[in-house]
């Protein structure tokens, strides 16, 4: 069973990208994905990273009660890959991320921010 040891650490999108930044190593850590969560009034965004060759170690940078129509900063400039997963939560829960560009995950006919509560719940 994987219990893994997370290392969380507070952030606000004005400081995540600074933070982030002083902190990665891309010799030494691993960009697994960007999160969201839900939670109805707001959004908790988690950035999760781990580390190259030790096991059951999470790193999470948190923001919590990230409103609907923020913007969100993006990690390209930092760490190129995060394209991808910032894109699909675009697309998934109708985000402003910088520079993210939607319907790559979904098509137009589709429900829209599927993973939205108030889609999800059919308001």
């Amino acid at each position: 069973m994987i219990n893994p040891d997370l290392i969380m650490k507070e952030v606000t999108l004005e400081s995540v990208k600074d933070e982030i930044k002083a902190w990665y190593d891309e010799n030494k850590y691993h960009y697994v994905t960007v999160n969201a969560v839900d939670n109805g009034d707001s959004l908790t965004i988690d950035w999760i990273f781990s580390e190259y060759g030790v096991k059951n170690k999470i790193y999470v940078f948190r923001a919590e009660g990230v409103a609907y129509d923020s913007v969100i900063p993006s990690l390209v400039e930092i760490i190129p890959c995060t394209w991808l997963s910032e894109w699909d939560l675009a697309d998934m829960f109708d985000l402003n991320i910088e520079n993210a560009v939607r319907g790559m995950f979904l098509e137009p006919e589709a429900p829209q921010a599927p993973l939205r509560k108030e889609t999800y719940n059919g308001k």
